[in-house]
């Protein structure tokens, strides 16, 4: 595979960022499924291109809101289709607020667009709708090295599918206890 991507950004005064990423990739010889042959092929070259626009803004050192949007084309180029299972578009939204000098607290808004998908059971079936979801997070600094983390990932509780047929997660929590080396590192769940 052969990879070329160019990004710029900007920070303004104020604490906003603003940036703008174009990418293209070049794959040979990708193996791929093929469902009306139920087989494995090979895609001699797939293309896959796009361009991302994030922005970030930190209006005070406990509160920050960052999201991305991104944009994506993949091409099987001996057939001229596209590949199954890429949504052309996906992007993010988080917010972050530090109450108090231990404590972190992120809302993650996550949103996939529709994709193309196949199965064989139902043929009928070619389109895995968009879904957004929505997590909370949270990390308390109890000892320099010593980091308490808890996640509620799919906080609303949203049914969506990853693939035609195939339920997303639902609801699930995650607690868990980080030691730090060194630094603090980074602290996004």
């Amino acid at each position: 595979s052969t990879s070329v991507d160019a990004s710029v950004e900007h920070r303004f005064v104020g604490g906003t960022s603003l940036g703008l990423t174009v990418f293209q990739s070049r794959f040979e010889d990708l193996i791929d499924f093929d469902f009306a042959t139920f087989l494995h092929v090979n895609r001699s070259r797939v293309d896959a291109e796009g361009v991302e626009l994030s922005v970030a803004w930190e209006p005070t050192s406990r509160l920050a809101v960052a999201g991305a949007a991104t944009w994506q084309a993949t091409e099987d180029r001996a057939t001229g289709e596209p590949l199954l299972r890429r949504p052309d578009w996906s992007g993010n939204l988080r917010l972050t607020w530090r109450p108090a000098g231990a404590t972190t607290l992120w809302l993650d808004l996550r949103s996939v667009g529709r994709l193309s998908d196949a199965q064989i059971p139902v043929p009928e079936l070619t389109l895995v709708p968009a879904h957004e979801l929505v997590h909370l997070a949270a990390s308390w600094q109890v000892h320099p090295q010593w980091q308490v983390r808890a996640r509620l990932d799919n906080l609303l509780d949203q049914g969506y599918q990853t693939l035609v047929g195939f339920p997303g997660a639902g609801r699930s929590a995650t607690v868990g206890l980080r030691f730090l080396s060194g630094s603090s590192g980074d602290n996004v769940p």
